[in-house]
Parts: C-alpha cells; sequence; structure tokens
C-alpha cells in the first residue's frame, strides 16, 4: 500500500516539474487526450502486470488461473 502513495506522489512532484519548466501545452483536442488514455492505460496494466510477476518470482511460486 505505501508503495502506491510512494508512485503517486512522485508522478505529481515530476508533473509540476514538468509544467514548470515547458508550461501548459498549446493546443489539447480530442486526439491528443484519446492518445494519452491510451498510453496510461496501457502503461497501467504492463506496470501492474510486470510487478504482480516480480512479486510471484521473489515468493518463488507462480499464481494459477481458474477457467
Amino acid at each position: 500500500m505505501l508503495i502506491d502513495w510512494q508512485l503517486t506522489v512522485g508522478g505529481l512532484v515530476l508533473l509540476s516539474v514538468r509544467f514548470l519548466a515547458e508550461g501548459l501545452p498549446g493546443t489539447i483536442n480530442g486526439t491528443n487526450v484519446l492518445g494519452l488514455g491510451y498510453l496510461i492505460v496501457l502503461g497501467s496494466l504492463l506496470a501492474h502486470r510486470s510487478r504482480e510477476t516480480l512479486l510471484l518470482r521473489a515468493e518463488g511460486r507462480e499464481r494459477r488461473h481458474c477457467g
């Protein structure tokens, strides 16, 4: 649970540094929003799957899927 908060705070810190360094984007349109949403969803799924795989390997067991 603690790692979730650490990742959230780290992301907010990086976001604020990005806005300070580059400012707000010039234009935002539907294509930009869809692309960002796609990257967020894909990145979240990949990060979650990687984390689960690494934790299970560290514990020395594999998860069995039913069905």
